[in-house]
């Protein structure tokens, strides 16, 4: 039996840009998706934009807060669990997060509780 596995990646990715991907080599995806048996599992990477370190900090202030990873909990992550939500494939996938792609899947389970099969 095949199973439905979405990969919610952390902190500082950014879908356009390959060098901040999670696709990039060695990054989560190729990482996580290495580890999941081919046949068994479909995967479905699920790439948001969860703000830079460095390089967002003017958007964060814009934003009102002090620094990126602040604005990426509070505003990024919810928005992106929102839109996790909404995806027909997700309900009773698995799931496979990092740090604060648990935020993420915590806000889509918010949104529509048993959303997931296992996380």
């Amino acid at each position: 039996m095949t199973q439905r596995v979405f990969m919610v990646h952390g902190y500082n990715h950014d879908p356009n840009s390959m060098k901040h991907s999670a696709f990039a080599p060695g990054a989560a995806f190729s990482t996580w998706a290495g580890h999941l048996p081919q046949p068994e599992y479909f995967k479905y990477p699920f790439e948001w934009y969860s703000g830079l370190q460095w390089r967002d900090g003017f958007k964060a202030w814009r934003n009102g807060h002090l620094t990126s990873y602040a604005w990426s909990y509070s505003q990024l992550a919810v928005k992106a669990g929102e839109t996790l939500a909404r995806y027909g494939l997700a309900r009773g996938s698995d799931v496979v997060c990092h740090s604060l792609g648990s935020r993420v899947v915590l806000q889509a389970l918010n949104v529509k509780p048993n959303l997931f099969r296992r996380v």
